[in-house]
């Protein structure tokens, strides 16, 4: 069997949503009239209520993320790619978690074949999959045709239990036989993720998690990445 284990990107290698700042950032170097309408204080307000209204029925799909997709529709992949880099060095770089990149060390000093599942975009997080050595990433990828944004995603966002089926689909596909030894997320919608694999953490930023109990490691940390509590790590 091969031994796997499981990170999530956003909040728990990152300490934030790592998502939607880089789409914005595209729209307002490419397309700034369609990033404007889109951070209107009537628009963003609406986009946050219609979110949370499906979010009571469909707990995996983010109408906030979908419409900045779609307002990417004719911006050119270069300009993806060169936002990417900027995005990553100068903003995600700065807010990576130190107990995570530890974590994550730790697993490939000892062989372990690493995988980051992520409703993230594929771009930026490639850059850090190359980085720190992660042998494969499964993330959100936005569709691109000869070369230009369709404004959707090229499958499904990978988020929630999309995140199951597309590991799945992973393992499936390079015929691997997975032993999932070690979980990493920071939210209660990986749970999923994370009662696949016999050792489970959670990285939490600044205070205990209620939903976090005894079959779980906790790590804590302060908004300086520093570790100010942890629980059987």
């Amino acid at each position: 069997m091969d031994r796997v284990a499981l990170f999530d990107f956003c909040g728990t290698i990152a300490d934030f949503q790592t998502f939607n700042p880089f789409i914005e950032l595209v729209l307002k170097k490419e397309k700034p009239e369609r990033y404007r309408f889109y951070k209107n204080k009537f628009v963003t307000e609406t986009v946050k209520i219609i979110t949370k209204m499906i979010n009571m029925f469909a707990h995996d799909y983010y109408f906030d993320k979908h419409l900045l997709v779609a307002l990417t529709k004719g911006i050119h992949e270069k300009a993806f790619i060169d936002q990417a880099y900027i995005y990553y060095n100068n903003i995600v770089t700065t807010r990576l978690i130190s107990k995570s990149l530890e974590i994550l060390a730790l697993c490939k000093g000892q062989g372990i074949y690493t995988i980051i599942l992520s409703a993230g975009c594929d771009q930026y997080i490639n850059l850090f999959a190359e980085k720190y050595g992660v042998d494969s990433i499964i993330a959100s990828k936005l569709c691109f045709v000869h070369g230009v944004s369709v404004g959707r995603f090229e499958d499904k966002d990978i988020n929630g239990k999309v995140k199951i089926e597309a590991l799945k689909y992973f393992m499936n596909e390079r015929g691997m036989d997975p032993n999932y030894i070690l979980g990493v997320s920071d939210s209660a919608s990986d749970k999923s993720v994370l009662d696949l694999c016999k050792r489970k953490i959670v990285i939490s930023k600044g205070k205990h998690q209620s939903w976090v109990n005894d079959n779980y490691q906790e790590v804590i940390y302060d908004e300086e990445h520093q570790t100010i509590n942890k629980k059987g790590v």
